[in-house]
């Protein structure tokens, strides 16, 4: 099965946190969309017995559906950009990960600064490593402006946040920054020009 800008069962429930996965620039010009080829996921099989005391479900029936395990397959993602500011229809322009993960490419966050550049945070499996990536759009065309690797060597990351960009195309999220005491709490960071600075470093708690 094929979904085209609506998340698979996983993507719904432990990614995205949502039924869509669209997502426009600030004015409508461009539209990023996943696509989810759910092929290659084991199917569950579930009886379902409808309403009771009604004619119509005497009888059981059987609701199919993919649902990935452990060391099952997730769906195949891939993204896309639609220009729709535009009279000639172009063709989507495929938004690929700067890394494939060995243990599979999962799609994390999206979000538009402006009409020209999307971020996009790309995460392998087991969410101990991910890339934030900015594209820049133009001309129906695509190129790497800038990314940031985040590694989490004893743990995993968590990033399940709307990315919040200001006028300059700087980047606010939560973020685990390393204290005195060598533990780590979740701040309120900046990212800018590649770097990560955290603006609540004296709090020896998590945000």
């Amino acid at each position: 099965d094929m979904y085209n800008g609506i998340p698979d069962w996983v993507y719904t429930e432990e990614i995205f946190g949502s039924n869509s996965a669209m997502w426009f620039s600030k004015r409508g010009k461009n539209l990023a969309y996943a696509t989810f080829n759910e092929e290659l996921v084991p199917m569950v099989y579930l009886p379902t017995y409808g309403i009771p005391d009604t004619m119509y479900d005497q009888y059981s029936r059987t609701f199919s559906y993919h649902y990935p395990k452990v060391d099952d397959p997730n769906p195949i993602v891939e993204l896309f950009v639609q220009v729709i500011n535009t009279t000639n229809e172009p063709m989507p322009i495929p938004i690929k990960p700067v890394k494939q993960y060995s243990n599979e490419t999962i799609l994390y966050t999206v979000g538009w600064s402006d009409d020209e550049h999307l971020y996009v945070m790309w995460m392998n499996r087991i969410q101990n490593e991910s890339h934030l990536v900015h594209y820049h759009i133009s001309n129906n065309t695509v190129e790497v402006a800038e990314m940031m690797e985040f590694r989490q060597e004893n743990g995993w990351l968590n990033f399940r946040q709307s990315l919040i960009f200001n006028p300059v195309n700087q980047i606010a999220l939560i973020y685990p920054i390393e204290q005195d005491d060598g533990d780590m709490y979740r701040h309120v960071c900046v990212i800018s020009s590649g770097k990560v600075m955290p603006i609540t470093t004296d709090i020896i708690w998590p945000i």
